[in-house]
């Protein structure tokens, strides 16, 4: 259960990991550097620009389904974090979103996806699987320029 404070000046939520959110909770802003695992909430539409930037200890994330766009740089710097699923309905993940995650081994993609930003995954050294649909290899290989071998359909 998500405990919200209300900031009236800003028009902004934060939940009691220090996360702010939009004040509809549609829009996650920023997650506190800190921060070591997180559960995005149920209504979250968008991961905003930097919304983990440099949160180097966060090693685990889960987005719901409805998240629509990770932001540009959402998860630069994310050092520490190894694998992320995302979700079902995912549509855009903006330019360098994950990139700098030194340790991301595995990404799972949905079919949802239609656009895959520059750099998204640059700087992410130790990546050896991206995981999508039966059948969507192509399509990814095509969104994924210079990780096209990395590039895996789950039966």
């Amino acid at each position: 259960m998500l405990i919200f404070t209300q900031n009236f000046k800003t028009q902004v939520m934060e939940d009691r990991y220090g996360v702010t959110l939009s004040d509809d909770g549609k829009v996650l802003l920023r997650a506190p550097e800190d921060i070591n695992e997180y559960a995005v909430p149920q209504g979250v539409e968008v991961i905003e620009d930097s919304a983990f930037w440099r949160c180097s200890r966060l090693t685990a994330v889960s987005l719901p389904e409805g998240v629509a766009v990770i932001g540009r740089n959402a998860f630069n710097g994310c050092s520490a974090l190894a694998e992320v699923v995302l979700p079902e309905g995912l549509e855009v993940i903006r330019e360098s979103a994950f990139r700098y995650s030194h340790s991301l081994v595995r990404v799972t993609l949905p079919a949802s996806v239609e656009t895959i930003g520059k750099d998204a995954f640059s700087g992410c050294t130790s990546l050896q699987h991206i995981v999508v649909p039966q059948g969507a290899g192509e399509r990814f290989r095509a969104l994924l320029p210079g990780l096209e071998e990395l590039v895996e359909e789950r039966s």
